[in-house]
C-alpha cells in the first residue's frame, strides 16, 4: 500500500489530508487542470476542481449518493440519469428520491435571508434567457408567497401568476378573492372541446349542491346564453342571433319574452313603485311606441 500524508496505509493509494484543499492535484505550470480534496464542512463530501480552480462538491449521505457521468448529467439518488421520453438523450439533472411511501422532500430551493420580501427564483428556459420562471418566498409579516411568471431575452422577468393567501392573482400580486384577474383588457374565455358539451360556471352555495349555472349549451347545444337553476330549468336565456332575452323559456320570440307554464291565475309579471312619499311619482310602468300613440 502507498501513503501519503500517513505513514500506516489502509488502501492500495491513500492520501490524508488533514486541512481543507489538500489532496491530488493536476497541475500545468502553476495552473490546476483537475484535483480531488476534501471538505471540512462534511465529512461526506468530495471536491473535484475543474481548470479555472472552480469547485465541484460530490456528497454521500445514508447511500443516497451524488453523480456525476461523462456526458455532464447529474444523478442524486440515482446512477442512471433517465432518458427522456422519446428521445435519445438523457436528462441534466436527475433526482430519485428511492421508494418511500407518502409525501417525500425531493428537492428545496432555498433564498439567502429569512426576511420580508426575500424570495428564491429558480429559471427554466432557453438559453437566451427566454422563459418561465418561479419565485417563492415571504412577503411582508412573514406570509407566504409564490410567483409564476415569463423572461424575455433580456433576462427581464414579468409575473404572470401569484399565490398569495390561498388567493390565485393573473396579473396582480395581492390578489384579495380566490381568484383575481387584472389586465388593461380583462377577459376569462372558456371555450369547450367539441359541439355536444356545455360550457358553463357552476355556483354553489357550499352545500356541494349545485345552485346555479351559468353559460352556453346547457339545455341545449347552442351558443345561447342561459341561467339555469338546480332543478335544470332555464330561468334566463338570451339568443344569440337575434339578442331577444327570455324568462321562464329557451326560445324569446320578442325582445323580452316572458313565459309562465303555471295556470294562467298566476302573476307573470309585478312591477311596484314601492316609494310611500306623497310626492313620488306613482308611475310604475310605460309602454311606448316610436309613433304618436302611447
Amino acid at each position: 500500500n502507498v501513503g501519503i500524508g500517513t505513514t500506516g496505509p489502509s488502501q492500495k493509494f491513500q492520501v490524508d489530508a488533514s486541512a481543507d484543499d489538500q489532496g491530488a492535484y493536476v497541475y500545468s505550470g502553476a495552473t490546476i487542470l483537475a484535483g480531488l480534496s476534501r471538505e471540512s464542512t462534511d465529512a461526506a463530501k468530495l471536491v473535484l476542481y475543474d481548470a479555472g480552480g472552480a469547485k465541484t462538491f460530490i456528497s454521500s449521505h445514508a447511500g443516497q449518493s451524488s453523480y456525476i457521468n461523462n456526458g455532464g448529467n447529474v444523478g442524486i439518488g440515482t446512477t442512471n440519469p433517465l432518458a427522456i421520453t422519446g428521445t435519445a438523450t438523457t436528462t441534466k439533472f436527475h433526482v430519485n428520491a428511492g421508494a418511500a411511501a407518502g409525501d417525500v422532500e425531493v428537492a428545496r430551493f432555498e433564498g439567502g435571508a429569512d426576511a420580508d420580501n426575500a424570495r428564491a427564483i429558480v429559471r427554466i428556459g432557453h438559453s437566451n434567457d427566454r422563459g418561465l420562471f418561479i419565485k417563492a418566498g415571504v412577503q411582508v409579516g412573514d406570509t407566504p408567497i409564490a410567483t409564476l411568471g415569463l423572461t424575455s431575452n433580456a433576462g427581464a422577468m414579468t409575473d404572470i401568476m401569484t399565490f398569495l393567501n390561498g388567493n390565485v392573482g393573473i396579473g396582480t400580486t395581492s390578489p384579495a378573492r380566490p381568484l383575481s384577474v387584472k389586465a388593461n383588457h380583462s377577459y376569462i374565455r372558456s371555450e369547450r372541446l367539441g359541439t355536444t358539451y356545455e360550457n358553463a360556471f357552476e355556483l354553489t352555495y357550499g352545500s356541494g349542491t349545485i345552485d346555479w349555472r351559468i353559460g352556453t349549451g346547457i339545455i341545449a347545444v347552442g351558443s345561447d346564453l342561459e341561467i339555469v337553476n338546480n332543478a335544470g330549468a332555464s330561468t334566463f336565456h338570451i339568443t344569440q342571433s337575434s339578442g331577444n332575452v327570455g324568462i321562464g323559456t329557451t326560445a324569446p320570440g320578442y325582445l323580452l319574452d316572458v313565459t309562465k307554464s303555471s295556470p294562467a291565475a298566476d302573476i307573470v309579471l309585478h312591477v311596484n313603485n314601492s316609494s310611500a312619499a306623497a310626492s313620488a311619482n306613482g308611475t310604475a310602468i310605460i309602454i311606448r311606441s316610436t309613433g304618436e300613440n302611447n
